[in-house]
C-alpha cells in the first residue's frame, strides 16, 4: 500500500477558509491603535499643526523576507512568499528502458503573518504544480514558548524528514521511507512547545479532515541535550555550536485510503480508494550537527489492518549524512533508504542509494541540486510503492528558488 497522499480542500470549502483568512488579516490591520472619544477627536483637531506625521507601516521587498507590510516596531506584519522547483530527470528501471523528462516541480504560493508581537500568526499556502490545491491553512496562538495552539490544516507530527520543510533538505526530497510512514497533512489541533530553554519539544494533536468516527491521533516528542535544534538539514552551512536530537513519535488513525496499483504485466499505473484501513505507527529519529557535518538516522514500524482483512506489518530505516566541503556553498550527502510494507512477504523489501549535492546561492534561497540513485525492490513490496520507488538507476538535477 502506497503512502496516503494530501487531498485538497472542496474548493468551496478552501474558497471560505482562505476568505476568513483574509478577513481576520484584515480586521487586524484595520484596529487603530485606541479608540478615541468625541471630545478627543475635536481636541485634536484644535491641535493641529502642519508638521509630517512619521510612518506606521512600511513595506518591504526581498529574497530573505519576501514581500509585504509590516507596521514600524514589527508587532503587525503581512507577507507573500513563494517556493519554485523544477526538475529534469532520467529513470531507467530496467535495461533497454529509459524515459526522461522535465517537469514543474514545486508552484507554491503562501501568505503568512503575525501580530499581537508574535504571539497570533498565520500561515496559508497553495500548491499550483499539477493542479492547484490548498496545502496548509493554519492559525497559531503562542502566548508562551512553552504553550502553543496550532488549529487548522498542517503536517501532522511524526518524523523528523517529515517536518522539515523542503528547501532546508540535503538532497532533493524526502525519504520514500518518510513518506511512506508519514501521517500527511490533516485538518485538526495541536499542542506544542518547548520546555528547559529549548531542550524538551513536545506535540500532541487530534485530526481529521473527514469527520470520520476514528480520528488522527499522534504525538512527538524530542530531547535537544545541547540546545534546541531546528528542523533543517543543512544548519552546517553556517558555523554554530553543535547540536544533537533525539526524538520519538506515534499515531493511531483508521481511514479509507487511495492506493496506486500497478499492472505488473503491462506498467499501467491506476489510482483506486482502498477498504477503511486502522494503522498504527511508531519511530524514533536521530539528528546530529557538528562542523561542517549534518547526519540524520530515523527507524519506522507500523501495523496496517483493513477492514475484513488480515494485518500487515511494515518497517523501515533511513540513514543519511551531508558535509559541506566548500562552506556556505557545496553540500554533498549520502542516503541509505530500506523498506518493506509487509515483514512477513518480505525484508528484502526495497533497499535504496542516494548521493548528491547542493550548491547554494543567493544566501540558501536559490540552490542547484542533482542527484543519482539506484533502487532495488522486491517484487512483494513493488505493487505498494511510487514508479519511481523501484528497481533501477535515476538521475535527477533540480533548481530551486525559495523566496
Amino acid at each position: 500500500m502506497s503512502p496516503p497522499t494530501s487531498e485538497p480542500l472542496a474548493p468551496t470549502r478552501a474558497v471560505f477558509a482562505l476568505g476568513g483568512v483574509a478577513f481576520l488579516v484584515a480586521l487586524v490591520f484595520a484596529l487603530p491603535a485606541h479608540a478615541q472619544t468625541a471630545d478627543e477627536a475635536d481636541e485634536d483637531r484644535v491641535l493641529e499643526v502642519p508638521v509630517d506625521a512619521p510612518a506606521s507601516a512600511e513595506a518591504f521587498a526581498s529574497l530573505e523576507e519576501g514581500f509585504g507590510v509590516r507596521s514600524v516596531d514589527g508587532a503587525l506584519q503581512l507577507r507573500i512568499g513563494g517556493m519554485f522547483a523544477v526538475r529534469s530527470l532520467y529513470d531507467a528501471p530496467d535495461p533497454g528502458e529509459n524515459s526522461g523528462r522535465v517537469e514543474l516541480r514545486l508552484g507554491r504560493l503562501f501568505v503568512s503573518g503575525h501580530a499581537l508581537a508574535r504571539t497570533l500568526r498565520w500561515f496559508a499556502q497553495l500548491e499550483m504544480a499539477g493542479g492547484v490545491r490548498l496545502l496548509d491553512l493554519e492559525l497559531t496562538i503562542a502566548p508562551l514558548p512553552e504553550l502553543t495552539i496550532r488549529i487548522g490544516r498542517f503536517r501532522t507530527p511524526a518524523g523528523r524528514e517529515w517536518l522539515t520543510p523542503l528547501n532546508n533538505l540535503a538532497l532533493i526530497d524526502r525519504s520514500v521511507v518518510s513518506d511512506f510512514f508519514r501521517s500527511d497533512r490533516d485538518t485538526g489541533a495541536s499542542l506544542e512547545g518547548r520546555l528547559f530553554d529549548g531542550i524538551l519539544e513536545y506535540r500532541a494533536g487530534v485530526f481529521d479532515e473527514t469527520l470520520t468516527s476514528s480520528p488522527l491521533i499522534t504525538g512527538r516528542l524530542a530531547i535537544d541535550p545541547l540546545g534546541a535544534m531546528p528542523y533543517d538539514e543543512t544548519t552546517a552551512r553556517a558555523p554554530g555550536d553543535p547540536r544533537m536530537s533525539f526524538g520519538v513519535w506515534s499515531y493511531r488513525v483508521a481511514r479509507q485510503r487511495r492506493m496506486e496499483v500497478v499492472d505488473l504485466d503491462t506498467g499501467v499505473v491506476t489510482s483506486v480508494t482502498g477498504p477503511e484501513t486502522e494503522r498504527r505507527a511508531v519511530g524514533g529519529d536521530f539528528a546530529l550537527r557538528v562542523g561542517p557535518v549534518d547526519a540524520l538516522a530515523e527507524i519506522f514500524f507500523d501495523r496496517r489492518r483493513p477492514e475484513g482483512g488480515a494485518s500487515t506489518n511494515g518497517a523501515g530505516a533511513i540513514a543519511q549524512v551531508g558535509v559541506f566541503v566548500i562552506p556556505g556553498l557545496l553540500q554533498l550527502a549520502a542516503r541509505y533508504d530500506w523498506l518493506t510494507t509487509d515483514r512477513e512477504a518480505s525484508t528484502v523489501g526495497m533497499q535504496r542509494v542516494e548521493v548528491g549535492c547542493t550548491l547554494s546561492f543567493l544566501e540558501a534561497h536559490l540552490k542547484l541540486q542533482p542527484r543519482y540513485t539506484y533502487t532495488h525492490t522486491d517484487d512483494a513490496v513493488a505493487a505498494s510503492l511510487p514508479p519511481l520507488a523501484r528497481s533501477g538507476h535515476l538521475v535527477d538535477l533540480q533548481l530551486l528558488l525559495a523566496i
